[in-house]
């Protein structure tokens, strides 16, 4: 109790604890600092330009082991892929061809509150024939 006794000043003097009589024009005021939680804006997607198809020339007999996979691509504020790889790791040579392709992709950018950003964005390549296109 002793030690509340000695701290009860302090804490009158720190901003926002200084007593306010009722009804005074003080009191009905909104602090005179207000604290501002930035919000992250939701980022578009980018949307595909134009698109390269894999050199699977190489593959004996046109046969290729795969039926292609998850991959991620880095895509920058010009919409340029600056990196890409697999989400996993598939057939070395399958992955190859893909990923050479994917670099060659052209994209408009992905936005945030209308400016261009770089994203990371997944992508499915299905090179199954039985199945249409590509799925992000």
């Amino acid at each position: 109790m002793r030690y509340f006794a000695l701290l009860l000043p302090l804490l009158l003097t720190l901003p926002g604890c200084e007593s306010q009589k009722p009804g005074s024009a003080e009191s009905s005021e909104a602090p005179a600092s207000t604290v501002v939680t930035p919000v992250e804006l939701p980022t578009a997607p980018p949307k595909l330009i134009s698109k390269v198809a894999p050199d699977f020339s190489g593959f004996p007999g046109g046969h290729i082991p795969s039926e292609g996979g998850r991959y991620i691509l880095v895509i920058d504020e010009g919409g340029l892929v600056t990196d890409a790889r697999p989400a996993v790791p598939g057939h070395p040579r399958v992955d190859a061809a893909i990923l050479a392709a994917l670099r060659q992709w052209r994209f408009e950018p992905a936005t945030r509150g209308g400016a261009a950003v770089g994203v990371e964005y997944p992508i499915t390549i299905n090179l199954n024939p039985n199945v249409q296109g590509q799925q992000n």
